[in-house]
């Protein structure tokens, strides 16, 4: 297996960037290899609500540009605020003391969301788990479309959407 350098990393980083359709705010400001072997990606982030206006990203140096490439993804979509519904940049704020997070997502409108779902769907997406991403543009139309804020849940293989009424709809997944 031939090793990443800084180049082919620069490289990788810029095409997540374009991917997850943020490179207008976000750049690569430097790569580094660490005293260990591994890298570090430093981004800029200057999105106007960005919680983090530089961060870093360790990779691995015996990973492949393959697993490169899905780490930065995993880590982007977390400290980028990306809408777990629509793959677009959203604000998301952790409810206090709660697992729960709320999204405020231009497309898909105002919903909350339990950590592990979210953790699910941004896997669904990494993994290319076709049932659950299929859903997913059902529940952007079903948060966009409601009055108030839909919390979202999953139990037994089907999505669970609740409004301040009670269950709404479930989606098998």
């Amino acid at each position: 297996m031939i090793s990443l350098d800084a180049l082919q990393l620069r490289s990788i980083a810029a095409d997540v960037l374009e991917a997850l359709q943020v490179g207008d705010t976000v750049s690569v400001l430097d790569v580094r290899k660490l005293s260990d072997g591994a890298w570090s990606i430093e981004f800029e982030d200057r999105w106007p609500d960005t919680r983090f206006s530089t961060f870093t990203v360790e990779v691995e140096r015996d990973w492949s540009r393959e697993a490169a490439a899905r780490e930065l993804r995993t880590t982007l979509r977390e400290k980028l605020w990306i809408c777990p519904l629509c793959q677009r940049r959203a604000l998301i704020r952790r409810l206090v003391d709660l697992n729960v997070f709320r999204v405020e997502c231009r497309a898909c409108g105002l919903f909350e969301i339990d950590s592990d779902v979210m953790d699910l769907f941004r896997s669904a997406y990494e993994d290319g788990d076709d049932r659950i991403v299929a859903a997913l543009s059902r529940l952007s139309d079903a948060t966009r479309r409601a009055g108030s804020p839909l919390s979202l849940g999953v139990e037994r293989g089907q999505i669970l959407i609740f409004s301040s009424r009670g269950l709404e709809e479930k989606i098998k997944i």
